[in-house]
């Protein structure tokens, strides 16, 4: 790399430091790379790694005192990975952690406050099992596509724990998709099919008995979500990345994972003011996070 490229990610990185530190950070580690021992890239290389390691301990110093809540809210348990791997948020699992959650559904269960399971109902069914479809267009949009189904449809399609359209029928760890007929999420590592491991089913494959499980797993969940924003003086509800999808539909019902206003009214109404909803690409900075709550 010539000189004066060099100097061109020099100059954009402190251009962007303030504005976007972790940028700003990779592009001075480029012009690092290329100079390893110029004075100036070196001292602000220190610079940028001493503002994260502070910000770091400031922003853990106010998730464990309880005065900031962060809220994985969907769309995926991507999202989850990403405050861990990023910002070095670990705390106990959320309400949103495990499945697919477009906005609408978030503000659902913010209001209904509950999720309610039963395998057998007497009204309208609560859960319906589901396939699962990507590639799926509408126009120039592209997202994802739940079709309810049934468990003995399922159950036939599925013939080996190899098959390759396999993903259609089951998740990653060989759980169902199931849906929640009224907050509108599917779940995902829940509801176990024979080919999960007994690690994850605790052998435990019957949706008779999965069913139930669901609830008393997930409502201490959104009772702990709860909890902390109700304590918190700052609370995030916090959007992963799409992975190029524009939208979620189950059957004809179609949720745009872009809007995030069906959050916000929900978040605004149940705590607040101090409540907001924000992408990770957002808060993906120590130093953005907390220039970020301080608005």
């Amino acid at each position: 790399m010539q000189k004066k490229d060099i100097r061109m990610l020099r100059d954009a990185a402190l251009l962007l430091e303030k504005e976007d530190p972790q940028i700003a950070e990779g592009l001075m580690e480029m012009a690092q790379r290329e100079r390893p021992d110029a004075p100036f890239i070196k001292r602000k290389m220190n610079e940028y790694k001493q503002r994260r390691d502070r910000d770091q301990m400031k922003l853990l110093d106010l998730i464990q005192t309880g005065e900031l809540a962060i809220i994985s809210a969907g769309f995926r348990c991507h999202t989850k990975i990403q405050l861990s791997e990023m910002l070095g948020i670990k705390q106990p699992s959320l309400p949103f952690d495990s499945g697919f959650f477009p906005p609408q559904s978030i503000a659902n269960l913010l209001r209904n406050r509950e999720v309610n399971l039963q395998f057998a109902s007497a009204g309208l069914p609560t859960h319906h099992v589901c396939t699962k479809h990507t590639g799926v267009t509408r126009g120039d949009k592209k997202g994802i596509d739940f079709r309810t189904s049934s468990y003995d449809h399922i159950n036939q399609a599925i013939h080996a724990a190899d098959q390759d359209d396999l993903n259609t029928y089951l998740d990653a760890t060989k759980g169902y998709y199931t849906l929640d007929t009224v907050n509108r999420f599917v779940l995902a590592h829940y509801n176990w099919h024979d080919f999960a491991s007994e690690s994850l089913s605790k052998g435990i494959t019957r949706p008779e008995e999965n069913i139930p499980k669901i609830n008393t797993t997930l409502n201490p969940r959104i009772t702990r979500m709860f909890d902390m924003c109700a304590r918190a003086k700052n609370i995030l509800f916090v959007l992963g990345e799409f992975q190029n999808l524009n939208f979620m539909s189950i059957d004809d019902e179609v949720h745009d994972l872009t809007d995030m206003e069906p959050i916000k009214s929900a978040a605004e109404d149940t705590f607040g003011d101090k409540a907001k909803v924000v992408r990770f690409q957002d808060i993906d900075h120590p130093s953005k996070l907390l220039k970020h709550i301080a608005r």
